[in-house]
């Protein structure tokens, strides 16, 4: 069931994330990218 509502909520254009820090031992890493596809290939053809 939670993994249905999931794929349905990330199907939205805008999909927030909220975090609670400081709640405990661990540590995370996270990394994000706003490039399409097809930005990365146009511009992956030449250097400036």
């Amino acid at each position: 069931m939670r993994e249905r509502a999931a794929s349905t909520y990330l199907l939205d254009d805008t999909v927030v994330i909220r975090l609670v820090v400081g709640q405990g031992p661990g540590t995370a890493t996270a990394w994000g990218c706003d490039l399409s596809d097809q930005y990365v290939r146009i511009n992956a053809d030449y250097t400036t």
